[in-house]
């Protein structure tokens, strides 16, 4: 079987270890964004790049022979962890086709070795890849690599122009092809040098990404409305102009975005091959590297007359999130496999009213809500693969949707008043005020550009974030939630009200206290308080999409996230302490309840989770102040006594270590995020995490000393957001 051909699980075999594939997906990820050329990329599409490609396991016995690799062309190799043996094959040796000075023997460490590098160029002609062992342990005899070979890379540069146009990838592989066509000519081989040739100059014309605009027939809102918002909410908010062909038959006018209205720039494009080409030439003036296209007449159909039968993206618009695409959109999709976030599910939300219930229907609903009923978890060690394999395309599906909060009465109000007025967006968002942010977050997750935020837990110190949150806020909207404990609880009511939320949560502090107190009986009693708050809201229910993080005490115990409840189950069960809070039981199984812990048991900053439901670029945060000093009470003669001469001191280290524990945990556990923040140590840490009644003056606290933290990490974070997808001057 070809290398190319083998699967990620097949590369996983040989030393026998079983290491799930997101663990190691997430490690390749972070390696390739260390490359300069990759640091503008989403982390969803790199992380769909690692799935086609495999991960390699070798072993100093069993490596990659010259025979592995595809045709000894690569444009890259990536050593995502161990140290790597490169020496010349027996072939190449025997053949004496180059000095051995030019192809020494190289060890090479984790990173990112282009096909010009000088320990990696000569590969082209032959080489043996293996593990290089250091006699320390097992684990360091192997190593995991990423081979992105010539054949993957055209694939995947038809499948997705946006990963190939992100950063200097696209530069990369022009230099690539192009020294492959000069070995070409001094080889003598004349076919494939015109074969390079080709594939630069496909490389080099102006490919946009198509992408088709669909809607189920359930949708009472007409296609050409809801693909006019989101253009506008594309266009609105990101430095390339966002465009729409509205098709009728074959052809159909090209409308841009301009920032309150949109403008035909050609009244007929698409329907012959002569239009196509018109329809690209307007796309490489106007700097067009997404055109939206939509058919009213049959949204999930493109006319017969259309030139382009085949799309990079779908966006489905749909009442109910499917488990698998459409017929009809699968036979549009260059990739069925939804990779490279190509099927993009936007499901409708329907605001409920909370109805009054009798006193029987309560008793209903405590009873269902103890058997587990409505309530959904998910594995996030193997991400709910046992196996360890690469995502399926129901997970995928999953991973890309996107929830929409409009209000589709006054929306389709609006839509009567103006049908296909060039300004229709803005007159929406008069009629059904929060359209325009709503449209603006399914353009993000459209184009690649969500924002993740994981927090950890520490119960009150979870309120250091707040001022962190607002200064994100107010420059971009985080789009994804993950929280522990804690983090949770306060993520709860941010995913649920936004600012609103936190200043709730804040005024409810006190009352926090109490609650979180009554959990020694019964940790039920912070699952009401906060489905009382929150109107009982559902986490599928919620436009920000929130991901309380779990351990499961099954056998063995897992770690989980919770996907679908009311957002008192799922604080609930990610802050319920093993050790002084009452048991949590949910779930009845014929094994009998599950029992649920702490979800800090499981991970201390939830960040890696981040990618695989929807966040493009990640920010992890660490809410507990670590220790500003060995011993706390030095400053007076009898603390720096007690400490020395007494076992009070013994006591005293215990707790700094745990605290000073906590700190580089939380340091290492967040390493994958794009952006890592912490507050400023303390003198006595974490005696402030039960004081909820003191949530005021803790936001307080955080804004006055951590200042220059907060601006620095929110900075950093808008500015990667900025280039996300972009390619540099």
């Amino acid at each position: 079987m070809p290398a190319s051909e083998r699967s990620s699980k097949e590369w996983l075999r040989p030393t026998g270890q079983r290491i799930p594939f997101p663990l190691l997906a997430n490690g390749a990820v972070r390696v390739l964004l260390g490359a300069p050329e990759l640091r503008q990329t989403s982390r969803r599409l790199l992380a769909d790049l690692i799935e086609v490609l495999g991960v390699r396991r070798v072993t100093p016995a069993t490596g990659v022979a010259e025979a592995d690799l595809p045709s000894h062309d690569f444009l890259a190799l990536v050593v995502v962890q161990g140290k790597v043996h490169a020496a010349p094959s027996p072939r190449l040796a025997a053949a004496r086709r180059r000095p051995p000075a030019r192809f020494a023997p190289s060890h090479l460490h984790p990173g990112v070795y282009w096909h010009d590098h000088p320990a990696v160029s000569p590969m082209a002609e032959a080489a043996v890849l293996r593990a290089a062992p250091d006699g320390t342990a097992a684990r360091d005899e192997t190593a995991d690599l990423v081979v992105l070979d010539r054949q993957t890379i055209s694939k995947v540069v038809e499948l997705s122009p946006t990963l190939m146009h992100s950063g200097r990838m696209h530069e990369r592989i022009v230099r690539f092809l192009r020294a492959d066509r000069g070995r070409n000519a001094k080889r003598g081989s004349v076919e494939e040098g015109v074969s390079s040739s080709r594939e630069i100059t496909r490389l080099l014309d102006f490919n946009p990404e198509f992408v088709w605009v669909a809607k189920a027939s359930d949708v009472t809102l007409p296609v050409e409305a809801l693909a006019q918002l989101l253009v506008a909410g594309v266009g609105g908010q990101f430095p390339e102009p966002a465009a729409l062909v509205t098709l009728e038959g074959g052809a159909g006018p090209l409308d841009v975005w301009t920032g309150s209205q949109f403008v035909r720039v050609a009244r007929s494009v698409g329907g012959t091959v002569e239009a196509a080409t018109a329809l690209k030439a307007h796309a490489r003036v106007d700097g067009l590297h997404r055109l939206y296209f939509a058919h009213p007449a049959n949204p999930v159909a493109v006319p017969a007359g259309f030139v382009h039968d085949r799309f990079h993206r779908v966006v489905y618009v749909t009442q109910q999130a499917p488990t698998r695409i459409p017929e009809d959109l699968a036979a549009i999709l260059k990739d069925p496999e939804a990779r490279f976030s190509s099927f993009i599910s936007s499901v409708l939300l329907t605001k409920r009213r909370r109805a009054r219930r009798s006193i029987l229907g309560w008793v209903g609903s405590v009873v269902s809500r103890a058997l587990g009923v409505g309530f959904e978890t998910e594995d996030i060690d193997g991400f709910g693969r046992r196996n360890g394999a690469p995502l399926t395309p129901e997970r995928r599906l999953r991973r890309d949707l996107c929830r929409l909060g409009f209000d589709v009465g006054g929306i389709r109000g609006a839509w009567t008043q103006a049908v296909n007025h060039p300004s229709f967006p803005v007159r929406a968002e008069d009629a059904a005020p929060g359209t325009t942010q709503t449209a603006r977050r399914w353009g993000r997750a459209v184009t690649n550009r969500r924002i993740g935020f994981a927090l950890s837990g520490g119960g009150a110190c979870s309120f250091r974030v707040v001022p962190l949150i607002r200064q994100i806020e107010a420059t971009v909207p985080i789009d994804v939630f993950s929280g522990i404990s804690g983090g949770a609880l306060l993520g709860a009511y941010f995913a649920r009200y936004g600012d609103k939320g936190l200043e709730l949560a804040q005024d409810l502090g006190p009352w926090f206290r109490v609650v979180t107190s009554a959990a020694i009986l019964s940790t039920w009693f912070v699952q009401a308080q906060v489905d009382a708050d929150l109107g009982d809201a559902r986490l599928e229910e919620s436009e920000v999409r929130f991901l309380p993080v779990t351990t499961a005490l099954t056998d063995p115990p897992t770690p989980r996230a919770v996907l679908a409840g009311t957002f008192g189950e799922g604080v609930r069960v990610s802050g319920s302490l093993p050790v002084g809070w009452g048991p949590t039981r949910k779930g009845l199984t014929w094994r009998g309840f599950t029992h649920w812990a702490d979800g800090s048991t499981a991970t201390l900053v939830p960040g890696k989770i981040l990618t695989d439901y929807g966040a493009d670029i990640t920010i992890a945060c660490n809410c507990i102040p670590g220790p500003a000093r060995g011993n706390p009470f030095d400053r007076w003669p009898l603390g720096r006594f007690a400490y020395d001469w007494t076992p009070l001191g013994r006591f005293i280290d215990g707790w700094i270590c745990t605290a000073f524990i906590l700190q580089e945990a939380s340091r290492v556990a967040g390493v994958d995020a794009d952006v890592f923040w912490e507050p400023s140590s303390q003198r006595i840490p974490l005696f402030e995490a039960p004081a909820f009644e003191c949530a005021r003056r803790i936001v307080e606290e955080s804004r006055k000393h951590d200042s220059k933290d907060i601006e620095r990490a929110a900075n950093q974070l808008l500015e990667a957001w900025k280039r996300l997808g972009t390619t540099p001057p």
